[in-house]
């Protein structure tokens, strides 16, 4: 209990080899990718380059994506879940990346 590793929100992706601190906590819809080591906080809906500032994921491709990553898993997006989706990017995004 006294170790934890990295948490990742539902439908972040990570670039090959991402290099991850320990407690690294990433928002949904995240994408990490670069060399070194990014922030131990990655927001939500956000493009994360080590190297450069988080830039905002565009709502559309996101569940566009999502949509094509569950369809692999002969999973359908509900409408309930994208307004969901579209309800915490509305609330979420007000942050500053």
């Amino acid at each position: 209990m006294q170790f934890i590793g990295s948490v990742l929100g539902d439908h972040t992706k990570t670039g090959i080899n991402t290099m991850l601190n320990t407690g690294t906590v990433a928002g949904i819809f995240s994408n990490i990718f670069g060399g070194g080591f990014p922030s131990k906080n990655i927001p939500p809906f956000s493009w994360y380059d080590a190297s450069s500032k988080p830039e905002l994921y565009d709502i559309e491709k996101a569940i566009s994506t999502a949509k094509t990553v569950m369809a692999r898993r002969k999973i359908e997006m509900t409408s309930e879940y994208e307004n969901l989706v579209k309800f915490y990017f509305a609330k979420l995004t007000t942050i500053e990346v």
